[in-house]
């Protein structure tokens, strides 16, 4: 299976399923915000260590996973809580 090969679809079924979540964290937070960027902090580490399947994959995989963590990161981008 190519790795990105669903990752517009999946990005936008992210970003819902995060914006949910920061709605939560606002609901309990004194800062929203500072909570949404310890989230990002903390996707984006759990993305550097995880192990990712590239077998079958025949591009540049240091370029892919550059997109992917580009694209994780931007999942975050424009969401603001009002803290």
């Amino acid at each position: 299976m190519d790795v990105l090969a669903h990752h517009s679809t999946e990005l936008v079924v992210l970003r819902i399923a995060l914006m949910a979540i920061a709605s939560m964290v606002a609901e309990q937070s004194d800062d929203p915000d500072r909570a949404l960027a310890d989230m990002e902090e903390q996707a984006l580490s759990t993305f550097d260590h995880m192990e990712i399947d590239f077998s079958g994959f025949e591009g540049d995989i240091a370029v892919a996973k550059s997109h992917m963590r580009s694209s994780l990161a931007s999942l975050f981008s424009g969401i603001s809580l009002g803290g």
